[in-house]
C-alpha cells in the first residue's frame, strides 16, 4: 500500500483500523480512462468525468447520479485512498437523497496522475463544485473525510482556498456562498507536507450549515472534531452538528460500519433540497 507523506495534526493511517484506508493496490490511470480500467466495482449509473484544474492540471473523477439534481456533493476521500474506494457510497448516497454525487481523485493518485501537490487541492475540490453548478445543481454539499476534511471545509468557505492555504494560493478559485452545508467526516483539521499546508481553521467564515461526524476510540480524531466544531461556531456558523460513534472505524470505514453516520451525512444533504 502507497502511503504519502502528510502529516494530518499526528494522524496516519497506522493509527487507525485498516477500514481507515483502502486495502487494495489501486491502480494509476490517465485522467480520461474507463473507470473499468481503474476500479475494481462500478456502480452502473457511474461514469467517468475528466475535469480541468484552474492551472490545467487534468483530473480523473466519477460522477454518480441521474442529470438535473438539484444538489450536487463533492467527495474529497482520506490518505492511501482514490475516488474507487467512495463509488459505492457515493451511488447510496445520490439514491438516498436524490443527489448528484461528484468524486475527484487527488493529484498524484488514481487518475489524476502527476506531482502531488497539497495547496492545490482546495481549489480543484472548487472546481468540481463549479463544474456541478454549471451541469444543473443548484446547491453544493462538500465531504471531506479524514485528510480530506480540510480540503473540503476550505474549499467551501466564501473565501475559498485563498485564506485556508500556506504558502498562500492567491489565484485558486473560489466558490464563494454556492456551498450550502459541509460535512466532515473522521476530521483532521489540517495536512502538511513539505509543500505546504491546507487547515480548515485558518479560514475566517464558513457555510451556515456544518456536520461533523467521527469515532470515539481514537482521541485525536475526537480533539480535531471538538476543535473544529468550537472554531466553526466561534467562525458564527449557526448550524453546527456533531455526531460521535464508539469505536475506531475511521474514513471509509466509519460510514460503511455505522447506520447513524450514513443517516447523518443523508441529513446534511437533504437540508440542502
Amino acid at each position: 500500500m502507497k502511503m504519502r507523506a502528510l502529516a494530518l495534526t499526528g494522524l496516519t493511517c497506522a493509527a487507525f483500523a485498516m477500514s481507515a484506508c483502502s486495502d487494495k493496490e489501486h491502480r494509476s490511470v490517465a485522467a480520461d480512462a474507463k473507470l473499468e480500467a481503474q476500479c475494481e466495482s462500478i456502480p452502473s449509473d457511474a461514469r467517468r468525468l475528466t475535469l480541468k484544474a484552474e492551472d490545467g492540471f487534468s483530473l480523473g473523477a466519477a460522477i454518480i447520479g441521474q442529470e438535473g439534481m438539484s444538489v450536487g456533493v463533492v467527495i474529497s476521500y482520506g490518505a492511501s485512498q482514490t475516488l474507487c474506494d467512495w463509488l459505492g457510497e457515493g451511488r447510496r448516497l445520490a439514491a438516498a437523497t436524490g443527489s448528484r454525487v461528484l468524486i475527484v481523485d487527488q493529484r498524484g493518485a488514481g487518475a489524476s496522475p502527476g506531482k502531488e501537490d497539497i495547496r492545490k487541492l482546495p481549489g480543484d475540490v472548487v472546481t468540481a463544485g463549479k463544474w456541478l453548478k454549471s451541469h444543473g445543481a443548484h446547491r453544493l454539499v462538500f465531504i471531506g473525510s479524514s485528510m480530506g476534511a480540510p480540503i473540503a471545509l476550505s474549499a467551501s468557505t466564501p473565501t475559498g482556498p485563498r485564506e485556508a492555504v500556506s504558502p498562500r494560493e492567491q489565484s485558486a478559485p473560489v466558490m464563494g456562498r454556492d456551498v450550502c452545508a459541509a460535512v466532515a467526516i473522521s476530521p483532521a483539521s489540517s495536512i502538511e507536507t513539505k509543500a505546504g499546508q491546507v487547515s480548515a481553521l485558518a479560514a475566517s467564515s464558513f457555510p451556515a450549515s456544518l456536520w461533523i461526524a467521527y469515532e470515539k476510540g481514537n482521541r485525536n480524531v475526537s480533539s480535531n472534531a471538538v476543535t473544529l466544531a468550537k472554531r466553526l461556531k466561534d467562525a458564527g456558523s449557526p448550524n453546527v452538528r456533531t455526531l460521535a460513534v464508539d469505536g475506531n472505524d475511521h474514513s471509509i470505514g466509519l460510514v460503511k460500519g455505522h447506520s447513524s453516520v450514513r443517516r447523518f451525512t443523508d441529513e446534511a444533504v437533504r437540508s440542502c433540497r
